[in-house]
């Protein structure tokens, strides 16, 4: 029976029509699907389980409202009132939930194209030795569609430079932000992943966290993921640096930009420091922690936010 490797979602995206796109890693290269429910409504069971997918990511992540069409609102209204569903509109093979609704739309969309990316995959596993290498695999776009035969096919080619440089989140910082800092602005390809001796290597290569510039520094990588967060970020753990408290918290302080392309004003990356840590206090049952221990994480907690406070930092 044909399974899906492992795989590492780099990005997931959908507006307010039925089309969406996921960028994932698996057999060894980068895969950027376009799928809409318009170029699946040919064969009725797979249009039905994406706009399934589609709704409940809709509703459950309380997303803007998708525009449907006269065909998408029927399916729509059958998946919201199962009791008036047609026998033979029940999805084959897709019932069961595997997660969350992002999650499940993800792995649904990636079971479609599945036979499509092994096909087009690599022999060996994507592992590259530099944050450049992880920034720019090879890519390829797919574009799963039903074809006039009633047949899903899976259309395949190779990723222009604008959406290479697309699935790179950059920001571009002010000036006068760069001179405070006064941190060296790295290439891509001078920063160097650290692989941990018992790292499985096997499947997609995960975000690095682990990377160094000089071999025995160990820093933490950090992508500009939240693009309008990082200006202000970068000032607050400035302000951490220049009031002392980096010395006496378990904050991060910056060592390095990593520059986007030959861009001089423009990154894509923190460097940072590499903090040693484990589960948050968010995946800790509370009913089975003991009070005491409870009650020192509280203390904890409030005695650093009085730091942060009383050096105007909130």
């Amino acid at each position: 029976m044909e399974s899906m490797p492992d795989y590492e979602v780099v990005r997931f995206y959908c507006g307010v029509t039925t089309h969406s796109e996921l960028t994932i890693l698996c057999y060894g290269k980068r895969f950027h699907i376009e799928i809409s429910a318009e170029d699946l409504q040919g064969i009725i069971q797979l249009g039905r389980g994406y706009l399934e997918k589609l709704r409940r990511l809709e509703i459950e992540d309380g997303m803007m409202s998708i525009q449907y069409n006269d065909w998408q609102k029927t399916l729509i209204q059958e998946i919201d009132h199962p009791e008036i569903q047609k026998e033979d509109d029940t999805d084959d093979d897709d019932d069961e939930m595997v997660g969350n609704a992002m999650e499940e739309i993800c792995f649904w969309i990636a079971w479609k194209c599945n036979p499509s990316m092994k096909a087009l995959g690599s022999d060996t596993d994507l592992q590259p030795i530099t944050v450049k290498q992880w920034l720019y695999p090879e890519t390829l776009v797919l574009t799963p569609k039903v074809d006039e035969r009633g047949i899903l096919s899976v259309g395949s080619a190779a990723a222009s430079d604008g959406l290479i440089s697309d699935l790179i989140s950059s920001v571009r910082l002010q000036q006068d932000l760069l001179q405070k800092l006064q941190v060296p602005l790295l290439q891509p390809s001078k920063i160097f992943l650290f692989r941990d001796k018992d790292e499985d290597l096997t499947g997609p290569t995960q975000r690095p966290e682990k990377v160094f510039i000089d071999p025995g520094e160990i820093l933490f990588f950090k992508p500009c993921h939240r693009t309008h967060e990082i200006p202000r970020e970068i000032e607050t753990m400035t302000r951490l640096q220049q009031s002392g408290l980096d010395k006496t918290l378990r904050v991060p302080i910056i060592h390095g930009l990593v520059q986007y392309q030959q861009e001089t004003d423009r990154i894509c990356g923190l460097l940072l420091t590499y903090i040693k840590h484990g589960e948050t206090l968010a995946f800790v049952d509370i009913n089975e922690t003991p009070l005491e221990r409870r009650n020192k994480w509280i203390s904890q907690i409030r005695q650093m936010i009085g730091k942060l406070h009383s050096n105007g930092i909130f």
